[in-house]
């Protein structure tokens, strides 16, 4: 039987602590996150353990492992979610609700990582505020828990005539296969191979190699001494040296794991890492390290949502020391008699069917959270009335001839519209903001879209996605085949105005806030060029100077449209909120600098071809909707925006107020004159 070793509960509370301050106080801790990965090589570790141990025995038995796994595990993450779905019923958005309950499904299934990883990039509806994001590592442990058991069970059993071999070259293989598909799924997919489960084997077994005892402990206590010293320092430094810019998990991450290995490999009760991890400070809060993981994350996003402020070293104290106390009770009152069967008054408490019956209740109100909301609109009714037409097609909110969106060449051509807008559903929102403007003047024009979400309008130009998501990978071909198709008809059709609209940044820049990829999705001219920020720019250049050519030489007038400000989740979970209250002055905003920066290439370029071309207009979204420090997602009672970067109806009219008169001189030449107001009224 294994003995009980101090020194791994006190490496338990480095990692719980090294995540909780990093999610208190990120730029004190850029490289916190790393605490999870320290856990999974723990974990790996100790699983590897017993189940090699108890299979030499010949005493193993896969009921009798699970049984523990969720007494240890379930019990305290379902009650957890539970009263997360129940406490922030009263502080999330409608929106956030429906993610909450989403999540939450997810996270009873052991499958938040999943969630997480199909919530992320372009059509993910996930913000900042989601108060089970960190149920994502429990859903990779929990996998592991499944999956290894066999893994160990067939190298022990049915290759047991090729000896220890068999064990070994099972082990590494899957090390270096986990190894490897991260270092090239973070690449191409930083998402998927950071929430998925196999890009993560490497580290479990990182812990499960000492367990096998493929590496031996020195007989010297010296230089157990030194290595645990050694490797407790590079643990602690790739705390400060990483950060969320880190490509992980890859190869750099095997830095935090081995040196978590080494600790465990070296580690001991006695001697100066005795001293640091083994003492009754580190060892009481690493066994409660489980506890305070599950309740850190709802106190932080709670405390966000409530007073939209980053905490201050004196709040982010007060914060821990909540944890710390909701942890305790937590772990004493819930956690640890379920998991040892010891509670008052019963001789044995019956876990398996608790955590059935807290799956059940907890799946029924995510689940009722997700479908229909009908929650959050009955505790916050006001929210059903904060986005009346928008998301709507065009042709349901204005009274024209034309189909307010066509969606086939035929449909094009059967249609007289003045104004045609294409490109990704931004261009959908441009559509309203060209009839407000126009609307403004006493304009009498027709607008219609002709649009794919997510295809950007530059023709010979190919967009890849940045997913592996099967859904966007036909979405890619379908905007191939459609802007092959706007390419021949756009330039045909009747329409004297062509608005091309897209969320251009998207395309050339790197991930805003601390996403970790070297780029969003990128702009090819063919499937074999590098995929990079930079390529991406230059191919927008070219192409976009190609399809301003084709227009303009088809007698069509181009109007370029900046991308709306792309604001974070918190920015836009404040605007849904203030929308219920009735602070008339009430501000949500995103750094203007941000915005800026981020929106500089393909403003400056559509600056520069305007001003070289005077049938190119140049319509900037910035300016109506931010100042000098802040982009306004919610300015003094009105929401300007449905989500993070399409603007509502209100801020149409905000942006319309700023152009509607130089859209109307622009436009004046190619419409009929009795369509447009007397110039001198």
């Amino acid at each position: 039987m294994s003995q009980y070793r101090p020194e791994v509960d006190g490496l338990r509370t480095v990692a719980v602590m090294s995540v909780v301050i990093f999610h208190v106080w990120p730029h004190a801790l850029p490289g916190g996150y790393l605490g999870v990965d320290v856990f999974f090589v723990i974990s790996g570790y100790l699983i590897t353990k017993i189940i090699y141990e108890q299979l030499n025995e010949g005493r193993f038995s896969l009921s009798n492992f699970y049984i523990r796994r969720i007494r240890r595990i379930l019990p305290a993450q379902l009650l957890v979610v539970l009263l997360t779905i129940l406490a922030f019923m009263f502080l999330l958005s409608p929106t956030e609700l429906s993610n909450l309950g989403h999540s939450s499904i997810y996270a009873v299934l052991s499958l938040a990582n999943v969630y997480f990883w199909l919530e992320s990039g372009y059509f993910g509806a996930l913000s900042e505020n989601s108060p089970l994001l960190h149920m994502w590592s429990l859903g990779v442990e929990e996998q592991f828990y499944l999956v290894w058991p066999f893994v160990l069970m067939l190298a022990l059993s049915m290759l047991r005539p090729m000896g220890r071999a068999a064990l070994v070259i099972l082990v590494l293989a899957l090390f270096f296969g986990s190894l490897l598909s991260a270092e090239l799924l973070v690449r191409s997919s930083p998402a998927a191979a950071f929430y998925l489960f196999f890009t993560r084997i490497f580290e479990f077994v990182v812990g499960g190699v000492i367990a096998l005892g493929f590496v031996r402990r020195p007989r010297s206590e010296l230089a157990n001494q030194a290595i645990g010293l050694a490797a407790l320092a590079v643990l602690v430094a790739s705390f400060f040296w990483f950060n969320e810019a880190t490509r992980h998990p890859s190869a750099w991450t095997l830095i935090p794991c081995l040196a978590t290995g080494a600790l465990i490999l070296s580690g001991s009760s006695r001697g100066v890492i005795g001293a640091l991890l083994a003492n009754k400070g580190s060892v009481h809060v690493g066994l409660l390290s489980y506890s305070l993981y599950l309740t850190h994350w709802p106190v932080v996003v709670g405390y966000r949502i409530v007073t939209g402020d980053a905490p201050s070293l004196a709040v982010g104290v007060a914060l821990i020391a909540l944890m710390y106390v909701l942890a305790a009770l937590l772990h004493y009152g819930w956690e640890r008699p379920l998991r040892y069967g010891r509670v008052v008054g019963m001789a044995r408490f019956p876990t398996v069917g608790l955590v059935a019956a807290l799956s059940v209740v907890s799946l029924f109100g995510a689940s009722h959270l997700w479908a229909n909301n009908k929650v959050g609109e009955t505790l916050q009714p006001g929210f059903s009335q904060v986005a009346v037409a928008d998301g709507q097609p065009v042709s349901s909110r204005f009274d024209n001839p034309c189909p307010g969106r066509v969606r086939s060449a035929e449909a094009l051509t059967s249609c007289s519209a003045d104004i045609l807008v294409i490109g990704d559903s931004h261009a959908d929102r441009t559509a309203r903001l060209m009839e407000t403007a126009l609307q403004m003047t006493g304009a009498d024009t027709v607008t219609t879209t002709w649009t794919l979400p997510g295809c950007p309008p530059l023709f010979g130009a190919i967009k890849i996605y940045n997913s592996d998501r099967p859904v966007l990978q036909a979405r890619q071909e379908e905007c191939r085949e459609i802007v092959e198709a706007w390419q021949v008809e756009v330039a045909a059709s009747a329409a004297p105005i062509i608005v091309l609209s897209a969320r251009w940044a998207w395309l050339t820049e790197p991930g805003p806030w601390g996403a970790g990829r070297e780029r969003e999705d990128a702009l090819v001219l063919s499937e074999d060029e590098a995929r990079t920020s930079a390529r991406s720019r230059e191919v927008m250049r070219a192409s976009l100077g190609e399809t301003v050519r084709v227009l303009t030489e088809a007698g069509k007038r181009v109007v370029l449209v900046g991308q709306a400000p792309l604001h974070s989740g918190d920015s836009i979970a404040c605007a849904e909120r203030l929308a219920l209250s009735d602070d008339a002055d009430g501000l949500c905003w995103t750094d203007a600098a941000a915005v800026r920066s981020r929106h500089y290439f393909h403003a400056s370029l559509f600056a520069e071809i305007a001003a070289g071309d005077g049938e190119v207009l140049f319509l900037d979204q910035i300016a109506p909707l931010c100042d000098a420090d802040r982009c306004y997602s919610s300015f003094r009672g009105d929401r300007l925006y449905n989500d993070r970067d399409h603007i509502s109806d209100m801020g149409a009219i905000y942006v319309a107020r700023s152009v509607a008169i130089t859209l109307a001189q622009f436009i004046a030449p190619m419409i009929a004159p009795d369509t447009l107001p007397d110039p001198a009224s």
